[in-house]
């Protein structure tokens, strides 16, 4: 529920992009392909973070122990890194889409993840 929640805020900022790059004549197709490039990649890097936090509680629960929970959680944390760092490089490098337009998605999802947070009724965003 809170990824779909968090997803609905991170499309309106984009959609908010796509509005101020329009007002300053700067709008593309080039910008349309960023944001929507950026939006994917934004929402399955939070999609995947959910999965391992997810498995990584269970996993400790299992075990008793949090050592292997936050190692898991910091060697998915690395691959995804690399793996986001990766295909940005390779789109921006290929001329694919406008950079900026691509990248701003990963700072919308950092506010609407607190937008959620901030706006939630007892701390119950994760529910």
């Amino acid at each position: 529920m809170q990824v779909m929640r968090i997803s609905l805020i991170e499309i309106c900022f984009v959609a908010a992009m796509y509005v101020v790059y329009a007002l300053i004549g700067k709008f593309s197709f080039r910008v349309l392909i960023g944001g929507i490039c950026g939006t994917l990649i934004s929402v399955a890097n939070f999609l995947f973070l959910t999965f391992t936090v997810i498995r990584a509680v269970q996993k400790a629960e299992q075990n008793e122990t949090s050592v292997s929970a936050r190692l898991s959680i910091l060697f998915s944390s690395t691959i995804r890194l690399i793996f986001i760092a990766a295909v940005y490089i390779v789109i921006i490098k290929l001329n694919f889409c406008d950079p900026i337009a691509a990248l701003l998605p990963l700072l919308f999802l950092q506010i609407s993840i607190r937008f959620v947070d901030f706006f939630s009724k007892g701390g119950e965003a994760g529910k």
